[in-house]
């Protein structure tokens, strides 16, 4: 994230003679103690940004102050200086500059986001105002619907989620009416006054607001939104989702409370609630924050809360796993307990693309090492590692390293591969097929099929016939090329992947102009159209100017073309006549009448009228009238 990541390490310019020092410098003259306790009242991002600035000693001895967090106040001189740099953005893909944007409206700093608007090549969006709404920010939310950014749903939602009443207070109006999401929302973040608020005003009623109380831990706050759900609405109580979100994010005690207060209503869920009911809480809890959530898992256990059924291994939330403390004594834990064993090739596939999407390079380590064990054990039946659905097991978790840009996982995923693939002349089939296409990474893909024992490993020869590797390549590598990393594409290019068209549109998708650039001078395939289609949908002009700068072909003229295109697949109410505009001072060919034979009801006016004007153009030119 970029909150958590040093941007930059603004190196001091100031001189070093001590007779030319400005006072300033006094401050390092005190006690160290002191000196630390004036820099902590100051604002976060002044001592990076500000004092070790004033020259090399300062620098050094505020040597651990480097990071920037745009999500607070930057002083807008370093802001500038930070992203007028040539070049700035050009490493930052499409969502990582939709996150700077965002970051930086909730800041509050209004002139960082003027600046930031000239420069970053995309427009504004809601979820620039629903970051400024969930952190607060009423002068960042003003200037946004002061430059015509909408006020949906989900800017609403955030500053309920955000515990912000004022915002909501100021937002809420004829053109934004409340909804039971907002109400959700404001549950689940543990706002109890803006709870209060929203029921106030006749806000819809929310049937899961007690769930997302007790999912987020907020105790008081679930039981008196449950108070009012009783007593209100008495037909619509969700006693299954209280349950689970009482698994999910409270303690073992409250759990077991909870549990009371539905029998008390439910009579007949004693001495257990419904078997679904019981593989999610068990899931739930099994993947709780909580301190305790061995012990409230260890308890369904006891009271027989195993469900029947293979699936509870899929309805466990992985990702929640990985992003847990101790995963790999959480994995641990839950392979102890069986919980790899049913339906097990999906639930570990899940589990390795979670851990993949996290980096967590260790806890990976341990579910291979998982893996490779239960593979012996399960030989004669078929092993852990065949194909699932027709897709190699860990390529997804491949997919989830490389969206992410995540290098060391991949790597790890790639030596495995090779370590385990136990039946040589099948991995020698798989390295053909990869060879075919000069690629490591598709042998990777295929040696994850080989890898099962014996019953995995016979299948192999047939199911290289039957699935199509080149697609699964494809999908590796054009999730790298959105990930923002040159660092992996790189790497892949040492192992000798292959580049193709699929991938150049790839990452103009992802909005990544270094990704570009590289791929281009590595004489990847452009395609012809798609690349513009990708970026001019995202109204991405900073990707659609590298486009062009790169040579990258137009593509057809019809109603398949780049500017057909956008019309057609435009959500409605996006207004893309500006980006038509700039298509048509590119010289982007369009058949126009075709584009107009194609197009929606819901056009804008503007634009309708405009296309009229263009197909004039159009006919005037045919007829030799072009000036």
């Amino acid at each position: 994230m970029l909150t958590e990541h040093q941007l930059v390490d603004l190196a001091p310019t100031g001189r070093t003679d001590s007779a030319q020092e400005p006072p300033s410098w006094l401050l390092l003259q005190l006690p160290a103690e002191l000196v630390e306790r004036i820099t902590g009242h100051l604002h976060a991002n002044d001592v990076p940004c500000n004092l070790r600035l004033v020259n090399k000693a300062a620098a050094a001895h505020f040597g651990e102050h480097k990071t920037i967090r745009i999500s607070s106040p930057v002083p807008h001189d370093a802001f500038r200086r930070q992203w007028s740099e040539p070049g700035a953005l050009a490493g930052l893909t499409l969502a990582r500059r939709r996150q700077l944007l965002c970051l930086t409206a909730a800041s509050g700093v209004v002139s960082n986001l003027e600046f930031l608007l000239l420069c970053i090549g995309i427009p504004l969006t809601d979820d620039a105002f629903a970051a400024a709404a969930a952190s607060g920010q009423l002068s960042s939310c003003r200037w946004l619907r002061a430059h015509n950014c909408p006020v949906t749903e989900k800017v609403l939602r955030a500053a309920a989620a955000g515990g912000h009443l004022c915002i909501l207070q100021w937002l809420w109006g004829p053109h934004a009416a409340l909804s039971k999401a907002v109400l959700h929302d404001a549950a689940a973040g543990g706002h109890a006054a803006v709870c209060e608020w929203l029921l106030s005003c006749d806000c819809p009623w929310s049937e899961e607001a007690p769930a997302a109380a007790a999912r987020g831990g907020h105790v008081g706050l679930m039981y008196d939104l449950l108070d009012e759900q009783l007593y209100e609405h008495p037909s619509d109580v969700d006693y299954g989702g209280l349950l689970v979100g009482a698994a999910r994010g409270c303690s073992y005690g409250t759990l077991q409370d909870v549990l009371a207060l539905v029998v008390q209503h439910r009579p007949e869920w004693e001495p257990r609630p419904p078997a679904a009911t019981r593989q999610q809480m068990l899931a739930a809890a099994a993947a709780s924050t909580t301190p305790d959530w061995r012990r409230k898992a260890e308890w369904m256990l006891e009271r027989g809360y195993v469900a029947d059924t293979p699936g509870r291994s899929c309805a466990l939330d992985w990702h929640a796993v990985a992003a847990a403390l101790d995963p790999v004594g959480r994995l641990a834990w839950l392979s102890s307990h069986g919980w790899l064993e049913a339906d097990s090739r999906s639930a570990v596939a899940a589990a390795a693309a979670a851990f993949a999407a996290a980096g967590n390079v260790a806890a990976l380590r341990f579910l291979l090492d998982l893996i490779k064990s239960k593979a012996i054990a399960q030989s004669a039946v078929g092993g852990l590692l065949g194909c699932r659905g027709g897709r190699p097991f860990l390529h997804d978790a491949a997919v989830a390293s490389a969206k992410a840009g995540h290098l060391a996982t991949l790597q790890l995923l790639q030596a495995w591969s090779v370590d385990n693939a136990g039946v040589s002349h099948l991995e020698t089939g798989a390295n053909t097929c990869a060879s075919q296409r000069g690629n490591v990474l598709m042998g990777m893909v295929a040696g994850a099929s080989v890898s099962g024992g014996s019953g995995g490993g016979a299948d192999f020869a047939a199911t290289i016939l039957a699935h199509d590797m080149s697609r699964l390549y494809a999908e590796i590598a054009s999730a790298a090329a959105g990930s923002g990393s040159l660092e992996l594409l790189d790497w892949m290019q040492e192992l000798g992947c292959t580049w193709v068209c699929s991938t150049f549109a790839a990452a103009a998708g992802a909005g990544w102009t270094a990704g570009l650039e590289w791929l281009a001078q590595r004489h990847c395939p452009m395609g012809a159209g798609e690349p513009y289609i990708r970026a001019a949908l995202n109204r991405d002009t900073a990707t659609l100017a590298c486009l062009r700068r790169l040579g990258c072909p137009w593509g057809r003229p019809d109603h398949h073309g780049v500017a057909a295109r956008l019309v057609l697949e435009s959500r409605p109410g996006v207004d893309v006549l500006p980006l038509l505009r700039w298509l048509v001072a590119e010289g982007c060919p369009t058949d126009w009448e075709a584009v107009q034979g194609e197009m929606p009801e819901y056009v804008m006016p503007a634009l309708s009228a405009w296309l009229r004007c263009q197909i004039k153009k159009q006919r005037r030119c045919k007829r030799g009238g072009c000036v």
